[in-house]
This record gives structure tokens, sequence and C-alpha cells, in this order.
């Protein structure tokens, strides 16, 4: 009954002034798998920032330094540039030999010295992918679709100015730390068993998106759901164990979280429990949908965003409460 009454409301969702959809999660809260999973759905235009991100990033050395550049892309496939140069995180064609590695490490270490220092340089690509952003929500709204968007560079206020006429609707995706952790894990060890490590990501994505998107209390606006101290102890913990003391991040390079900044995210977040043993976690800005993502289908969320943009296009009828745990 309830996919029939989405499927009469459709033409009322094709045909309204189209919505935009601010997604916001963690590293590893599921994201990149469910726009991957809607891709070829015909109601809604994707703007995945990160994609963009690397493949704008890749063209700007490549135009900047096109002799090196041929040099490099004969022994690591595209996939596996943005980590070469942005993370030294390299990983060689198979049939590459030791000097033709060594050379293109040398090489990409001397574009790197130079992009370190190059401010307007780094400004201007940044500016890139911000338009490229942009005109993709454009494009889709063009084409009387809602857009699902998936960006860092640009807050969903920042987006709501810059398209007055349209709705943004902020859709966080929840994942608690451990399990976004296991699967930073899983996803890590993915990555290098396929070749590819446009996927990879490192504690200091998860830790600092989550630090930076949740906050501990003991009442919320919009409660998820009751989180341990010894928990998030143990967690942070271990990271600390696993990173080195001081990382190399600069204007164009960056490394993993050191221990110092990961202590500081650390005091910050668990400040708030003090002698409590358990807390209530969530955003710390208003969400107007929040998917604790545990195992649940892209159907099932693609039905939660399409009634949140029915809701708000008539806003007397209300089918769902704010968090959605299937």
């Amino acid at each position: 009954m309830y996919r029939l009454f989405l499927i009469f409301l459709l033409p009322q969702l094709i045909f309204a002034n189209p919505s935009i959809i601010y997604l916001k999660g963690t590293c590893c809260a599921g994201k990149s798998t469910y726009l991957e999973s809607i891709k070829e759905d015909s109601d809604f235009e994707i703007v995945d920032e990160d994609a963009m991100l690397c493949e704008i990033y890749r063209e700007a050395i490549s135009s900047t330094y096109p002799e090196e550049y041929k040099i490099i892309d004969k022994v690591i496939t595209k996939d596996n540039q943005f980590h070469a140069f942005r993370l030294n995180d390299f990983l060689f064609n198979e049939d590459t030999s030791g000097d033709e590695c060594a050379l293109a490490i040398n090489l990409v270490h001397q574009i790197q010295d130079e992009l370190n220092e190059n401010v307007p340089w780094k400004n201007a690509v940044d500016e890139q992918v911000r338009m490229a952003v942009i005109e993709g929500i454009q494009e889709g709204i063009r084409l009387n679709k809602n857009v699902i968007v998936d960006c860092w560079y640009f807050s969903a206020s920042h987006i709501q100015n810059q398209f007055p006429e349209n709705h943004v609707l902020k859709v966080l995706f929840y994942c608690p730390i451990q399990t976004a952790y296991d699967r930073l894990l899983r996803r890590n060890f993915e990555s290098l068993q396929k070749h590819n490590l446009a996927h990879k990501r490192g504690i200091l994505n998860l830790v600092e998106s989550y630090c930076s998107i949740y906050e501990v209390n003991e009442i919320a606006l919009q409660p998820i759901e009751e989180v341990s101290k010894e928990i998030h102890d143990r967690i942070f913990n271990h990271f600390y164990e696993s990173v080195q003391e001081e990382n190399k991040c600069r204007l164009f390079t960056y490394g993993e979280i050191s221990k110092s900044q990961l202590r500081h995210w650390q005091n910050l977040f668990m400040k708030p429990f003090g002698e409590k043993d358990n807390l209530i976690i969530s955003p710390k800005g208003y969400q107007d949908l929040i998917i604790h993502n545990d195992g649940i289908s892209a159907e099932w969320i693609t039905d939660q965003i399409r009634m949140l943009i029915f809701n708000q296009h008539h806003p007397h009828f209300r089918h769902f409460p704010h968090l959605q745990n299937h």
C-alpha cells in the first residue's frame, strides 16, 4: 500500500519545483554506497563532490605539469593518482619497474613541493570544484529533477542562498562510530584488493567528520540514540595508538591525523560526559531527516526521501517522524 501511495505521488514530485537533498554523514556512513545504488534513478540528479574533486585536481595537475604527468600517468592509474599527489599514498601498476617507480615518486614530490607554496593555484582549483558542484545542481534543476548533493565545500545554508527558489532538505546518514570504523577497515582492505585507492579513507576522515557533525548531551532536540562513554573512550584510544606523533599537513599535501589532533577532537567530543556513563548523541544542526543507516535498503531510503520532498511541498500532510530506523 505504501509503495502504491508513493507511485501516486510521483507526478507531483516530478512537476513540483525541484528540491535539493543535502546529504550529510561521516566517512563510511553509507552515502557513497547509496548514491551508487540510485545513479540510474531518473527522478534524481546526483552531485558527488568527491568524484568531481579527484577529476578536477587530476586535470589541473596534468595541465600545469604536462611532461611530468605523462610519466606519472604511465605507472599510476587515474583512480590512484589523487592519493599519490595529495597523500603520498602510492599504488603502482603491476608491471612497473623499480626505476619507473622511483622516477614517478621523485616527480610527484617535486610537484608537491611547488604546489605546497602556490596559494593562488590551490585557491583556483578549489574554486573549480565549487563551481562544478553549483553547475551540477543547476543542471539537475534545469532537467526538473530533484538533486541529491554530497559535498563538504558548501554548507546547506550556502546552497540555499545560491538557490533561494528551491527547498534545501538536510538528510543525515547516521552510523555509530564503531560500525563506521569497521566499515573503514573493510573498505580500505577492498581498495587494496581491487588495486583502486579511490575509496580509501583514513582515521582523519572519520574522526573529523564524526566530531564535527555530532555532539552528546543529556537532552537533545533530535536524539538519535544513547551512546556509551566507555565505548567512545576505547575507540578514540585505539585510534590514538594507530597514528603517528605528528603529520605533515601542508597547503596541498596532507597525511593521517596526528596524536595531538586526535586528542583535541577527543577532548572536545567527550567533555560533556563528565562522570556520566551514557549520553544522547544528536546532530549539531537541525536535520530534516535522519537515517540510521544500519543495513537498510537503498529503496527504503529513497522512499523516505521521496516522502520528505512531498511533505515539504504539502506541509499539512505528515507521514513519518524525523528519525528513520528501519
